[in-house]
């Protein structure tokens, strides 16, 4: 490997590492606004939470019934930062394998 491939292969990584901190740092605050009374740990979150199907960050399986309406907001960003991780991933992996090839 040269220096350009080992620089894209970083870059690629740092984005990755930037994209599930702010996934993480949103679902702290999805977790900080739940709705008076109300709590995220119930059976049926605590078995999504350890499902190996998919990876998602647990901010996205918290029912909006249970956040405020500041919650459904951060909500709304952990699912685009969801999203856009994947493609990050999809389109890393993509010119990994033709920059390599």
């Amino acid at each position: 490997m040269n220096g350009l491939q080992i620089g894209f292969v970083l870059i690629w990584v740092a984005g990755l590492v930037f994209l599930f901190a702010r996934a993480l740092n949103y679902s702290r605050l999805v977790l900080n606004n739940l709705a008076p009374g109300e709590t995220c740990w119930q059976p049926s979150d605590f078995r999504l939470f350890f499902s190996f199907k998919r990876f998602r960050v647990f901010g996205n399986y918290v029912e909006p019934a249970h956040l405020t309406e500041l919650g459904t907001e951060y909500q709304k960003r952990v699912r685009q930062t969801d999203i856009i991780a994947y493609f990050w991933m999809l389109g890393g992996l993509l010119a990994l394998a033709i920059f390599f090839s």
